[in-house]
């Protein structure tokens, strides 16, 4: 926290120039920002659990779901956790883009691998 009425608080929120709390945000964004955690959150078990098959399937069983599946499913992971965070302690514009770009990223990660 900056302690500065009017300037720029560590998580992104901004203090009115008394120094009381900003509003809380909007029903949309909440909303928003709730879609795109759950998506982020779904994409992260996804990713785990496509690491456990292709631990379970073994080097001479059933062939996994393969190196290149696996490393676009955890960079996706990564990248929607990073942004999710983003949308959660920014405000406005901000919380809006990183949530948008959780939800694009979400759903280029399974038109890729998955063919949705």
């Amino acid at each position: 926290m900056s302690g500065v009425p009017g300037q720029l608080d560590l998580d992104g929120m901004s203090r009115a120039r008394d120094g009381a709390a900003p509003a809380p945000p909007g029903l949309a964004i909440r909303l928003l920002r709730g879609l795109s955690g759950a998506l982020a959150a779904g994409l992260v078990v996804l990713a785990v659990l496509l690491g456990i098959a292709q631990w379970l399937s073994g080097p001479d069983t059933v062939p996994g779901p393969g190196i290149g599946a696996l490393v676009g499913h955890y960079v996706g992971a990564a990248v929607v956790v990073v942004l999710q965070w983003v949308a959660d302690r920014r405000r406005g514009a901000g919380a809006v883009g990183a949530a948008l770009a959780v939800i694009a990223i979400v759903g280029t990660v399974l038109w890729i691998w998955w063919w949705l």
